[in-house]
């Protein structure tokens, strides 16, 4: 004796296929929307390429999710809506791959700028010792500062740290890399830097009409100082 098999009505298949329609479009409308804003506001060429990564992998992740929920409009059985349902598990699964690898990333170039910074390559000594003897003096610091970066040696020297802090302050405020790891080691020496040295960046700013100087570097001291987090 045979039994039918019982199937899902199609009306209501069709539901949950209309549901899943939208979720999908919403991927997709947030991904290339995110996509947008990080091209517009990124300002560095090589991370903006890490940082599309998972961008790019949602939406082709929503992609063939989208031709999926096609096919599966067309036949309408239970074996095929499985197999969407199915294909959206992995397409979430892989997306929390993605993250995670992107989370990764973020963490190894933290810990990049720490080794630079302890390598031993960029000319602490003599901006050290200015800061050291800067801090020991009750009153004349500006103009203690102001007269020993005259010298072109020391102010080269100056800069190319500033230089440095700069660039690490712009990949924090981009969100390339892990600000927690980040801030743990350079937060003190932020501070000690633009203690001493924020008044002559400020007259800098002027002098070469430049108002956007060691901006990153600023904006991230004061955010630091208020005790704000990006």
């Amino acid at each position: 004796m045979k039994y039918a098999t019982k199937s899902l009505p199609k009306a209501s298949y069709l539901v949950i296929l209309q549901v899943a329609f939208i979720a999908v479009f919403i991927s997709v409308a947030s991904a290339v929307i995110c996509a947008g804003i990080l091209i517009y506001y990124s300002q560095v060429e090589l991370e903006l390429k890490e940082v599309l990564q998972p961008s790019v992998g949602i939406f082709a992740i929503a992609a063939c999710v989208l031709s999926i929920s096609y096919v599966g409009y067309e036949l309408a059985s239970i074996s095929d809506a499985l197999t969407f349902i199915g294909s959206a598990l992995a397409a979430g699964t892989l997306e929390k791959t993605i993250v995670a690898s992107t989370l990764e990333e973020k963490n190894n170039r933290a810990l990049s700028y720490i080794s630079r910074w302890s390598a031993g390559n960029l000319p602490k000594s003599r901006p050290t010792q200015i800061l050291t003897a800067a801090f020991n003096r009750l009153e004349g610091k500006e103009e203690y500062v102001k007269k020993e970066l005259e010298d072109d040696e020391t102010r080269w020297a100056v800069v190319e740290v500033l230089s440095f802090l700069e660039e690490m302050a712009l990949v924090v405020n981009r969100g390339f890399v892990d600000e927690g790891i980040i801030r743990g080691y350079y937060e003190g020496i932020v501070e000690d830097y633009l203690t001493v040295f924020l008044s002559w960046i400020e007259r800098r700013r002027v002098d070469h009409r430049n108002p956007n100087l060691y901006l990153e570097l600023t904006n991230l001291y004061r955010g630091w100082s208020n005790g704000l987090k990006k």
